[in-house]
């Protein structure tokens, strides 16, 4: 089975790479209101049409030099890390689940990638809007939540590690609400003493989302997680002159990035934790 493991993650990262030229449209279109469907790709500087063979991920970019073919305008390097970053993360989630053909569980396997393929994508769509606009949009986070709860519902071992469908669609609801209420609270307490916005309710929704699909335990650690990255990075970019401390620095990055490693290795992450307290404790 290590042959078609490979063929098939192979396969979720050039799937990935595609929806990566995808998300980079919403990316651009979506905070600006229009529509991602029409028109088509094109340069933003002379307005002409990206034929379909100067549109395959990461390939064209790389013959192009990165330019448009007709007025040779440089286009940003966040359009091949884009495709690249959805490319390696629909290639982990393919990964993460394989073993469920093993088991026979075809089926389960398939929607369990679907599942997940929204999950991590809707991450990079938001993370980069949330960069260019400090917005983290709707259309994500408010359709999310519901999605992550029907999904523990409905596979309550493989979402949520337990058995009964009814505890899997509690412990979404659960890691929900540890996780939208944690951010709203420290918001408000933040605002409360400092006078001015501290953390936005996009967070917030973003934090409900992720509990919704992890749950609360793996939200606890991803809060955790984004807190330690969020305030190293601000304090590095604060040094280096890069940002002052009066600056609104975007948290949703911080927050997608905790997530992200609890959503893949935040249970090795948690059994590592507890096991080290254990022997500590024996000791």
């Amino acid at each position: 089975m290590t042959g078609l493991k490979l063929i098939l993650t192979v396969f979720g990262f050039l799937f990935g790479a595609s929806f990566g030229s995808f998300f980079n449209v919403i990316i651009y279109r979506l905070p600006r209101e229009e529509s991602i469907v029409t028109p088509g790709s094109h340069c933003m500087k002379c307005n002409e049409p990206i034929r379909w063979f100067d549109n395959i991920p990461l390939l064209s970019y790389i013959i192009l030099g990165g330019k448009c073919r007709h007025c040779k305008e440089p286009y940003s390097i966040r359009y091949f890390f884009v495709e690249l970053l959805t490319g390696a993360l629909f290639a982990l989630v393919v990964n993460k689940y394989f073993y469920l053909m093993s088991a026979g569980m075809y089926y389960t396997m398939l929607a369990m990638i679907i599942l997940h393929f929204y999950f991590v994508g809707g991450f990079v769509v938001l993370t980069f809007i949330d960069i260019d606009h400090k917005i983290i949009p709707n259309e994500i986070t408010f359709s999310g939540v519901p999605i992550g709860l029907l999904a523990s519902l409905a596979f309550p071992q493989l979402m949520m590690g337990q058995e009964s469908h009814l505890m899997g669609l509690l412990h979404s609801f659960i890691g929900a609400v540890v996780g939208g209420g944690f951010l709203y609270v420290v918001g408000a307490v933040g605002k409360k003493i400092m006078q001015k916005e501290v953390m936005g309710f996009g967070d917030v929704k973003l934090l409900a989302l992720i509990g919704a699909f992890i749950g609360w335990k793996l939200t606890l650690l991803t809060i955790i997680l984004s807190s330690f990255a969020g305030t190293l990075i601000g304090v590095m970019l604060i040094v280096t002159q890069k940002a002052k401390w009066q600056s609104q620095i975007p948290f949703g990055p911080y927050i997608v990035l905790g997530a992200l490693i609890s959503f893949f290795v935040g249970n090795n992450i948690l059994q590592w934790y507890l096991g080290f307290f254990q022997q500590a404790g024996m000791q």
